[in-house]
Order: C-alpha cells, then structure tokens, then sequence
C-alpha cells in the first residue's frame, strides 16, 4: 500500500510528493492497463453526445478522488463559444514571438526524432493535412510566421481550428476550491483518471488549456511578453470561460474535449520513469 504525502518540503520545489510503501493485501486498479492506451486525439469527433453511462461515471470520479469538480458544457451553441476561446492560443501562436517560441522548438518532425527524443510533440499526432505539414515546416521559422500574419493566416488557422473543437460531444473542465500548489497536482490526478476512464470506455480526449493556462499567467501579474491588445483578449477570454462554467476563475484547473472517433493516426513517446537512487 502506498501512503502519499504531498509537496512534504516547501523549499525543495523539485520534491513533488513522498510516497511510503508498505505490505498490504490490495486489488489492482482496473485502470492501470490503460496506462499505455491513454493518449490525446486530435481528430475531429463524432456530433453525438455523451452516453448517459458515460457521463455519469467520468463525473463520479471526483466523488471517488474526494478532491475536485468535474463538468462538461454539452449545448451546441456553448460548445462553439468555447472553441472560438481555445483558438486564440493558436493566433498567438503566429503573432507573438515568445508564444511561437514555446511551440515549434519543441515539435519533433518524423518519427525518428520522436523515438530518440520523446520529449517534444510529435507532428503527426497534429492530425495536420499533407499542405499544413509543410506549411508547419516553413512556419517554424519567425520571420515567415510575422509575414503570413500579416496576410491573415492566424484567422484561417483560428476558423479551422474551432470546426475542430467544436466537432466534439461535449467541453470538460477540471476545476477545484483554490490554486494552491498542492490542488494544482490534485487536479492533475482528477485528469487523469478522467482520461484513463474515457479511454477504457473507448473514448478519445484532447487537452486544450492554452489559453486557460495563459489567462492564469495574465490575472498573477505575469504580463511583460504580451501586448495591451493581447492582455485584453486573453483576459477576455478566460473570464467568458468562467461564465460559460459558471466557476469562479482561480478554480479552473484543466480544459478538454470529449468524444468519440477512431484511434488516431499516431502516438507519441511516452517518456519512462527515472529512478534515482539515494535521493
């Protein structure tokens, strides 16, 4: 049996829980064999909504953890508004230089660098189309980026990008009572074992948190590599995310879509354990 003891030293930020195991007689967790399975989809889903079944067992799962909220916004209409929110992480993306700096140093091009690597996204799990692989590789440049932004190329990106998310059966949200550190990895596990569940149950799962994560950053002061205008849409953004909940803002802890389509058409790398001894 394992005993979890959260964040134990506050100073040792690289200490994350310490974690006491013990003999015990227990089951295994029927989750554990989708470990492997889990990934992200970022195919478009299905237009159908959410079993009844399944609805009711990915909201019990904060009753199960005792810690956290779960809940999904299903009416067309929202789900579109919340679409059109996420996509403005991706205008960013081609319009802010630090912003386009996070994302395509990190992309791993081909399957090689992705099996060497791991750690990065692996371009193929995009599910882009042939023409926006290539165009990705000309993007990763940020003085092509400035100029086909020029062009308008963030509100093409932007239009197709919301059909995406809205092709979906519901948004869900992650929330919990405070942004403390320790709720922070709190929810990380109320995700995560939403996700195991959706995958046993046969269902796919994109987070989609950019611009959540970015109105965080904006609302705690942290506002030196944007602009006035791009401070406005992001807060803009992130509080009609609240409203669309109804959650109070500092709660929200992790966006997603939800639904149901096939496998996709890659995986990334899962990066393995490292085990340290003598910590």
């Amino acid at each position: 049996m394992a005993k979890v003891v959260l964040l134990p030293e506050l100073n040792n930020k690289e200490l994350t829980a310490r974690i006491t195991l013990e003999p015990a007689v227990v089951q295994k967790d029927l989750l554990y064999s989708f470990i492997e399975e889990r990934t992200t989809n970022r195919k478009p889903y299905r237009i159908v909504p959410l079993r009844h079944e399944h609805r009711a067992a990915l909201l019990a799962t904060s009753k199960e953890l005792q810690k956290g909220d779960v809940r999904f916004v299903e009416e067309t209409s929202a789900v579109k508004e919340l679409a059109k929110i996420f996509t403005l992480n991706e205008r960013l993306v081609l319009e802010n230089f630090y912003m386009h700096q996070s994302l395509f140093p990190h992309i791993l091009w081909n399957k090689k660098e992705d099996g060497e690597k791991k750690l990065g996204l692996y371009l193929k799990t995009l599910e882009l189309p042939f023409p926006g692989r290539m165009m990705f590789r000309f993007l990763k440049h940020w003085q092509v980026a400035k100029i086909v932004s020029k062009l308008g190329m963030p509100k093409m990106v932007m239009a197709q990008n919301q059909k995406l998310y809205s092709a979906s059966s519901a948004i869900g949200l992650i929330s919990i009572d405070s942004n403390s550190q320790e709720n922070f990895l709190c929810a990380g596990r109320l995700m995560q074992r939403v996700w195991l569940k959706a995958t046993k149950m046969g269902m796919s799962i994109q987070p989609v948190a950019g611009l959540l994560y970015l109105g965080q950053r904006i609302l705690s002061g942290d506002q030196q590599y944007f602009t006035a205008e791009q401070i406005n849409f992001i807060e803009d953004g992130y509080m009609r995310l609240a409203k669309i909940f109804d959650v109070n803002p500092e709660t929200m802890m992790m966006t997603f879509r939800i639904g149901y389509d096939e496998q996709p058409s890659a995986r990334a790398q899962k990066v393995p354990p490292q085990y340290i001894e003598n910590l």
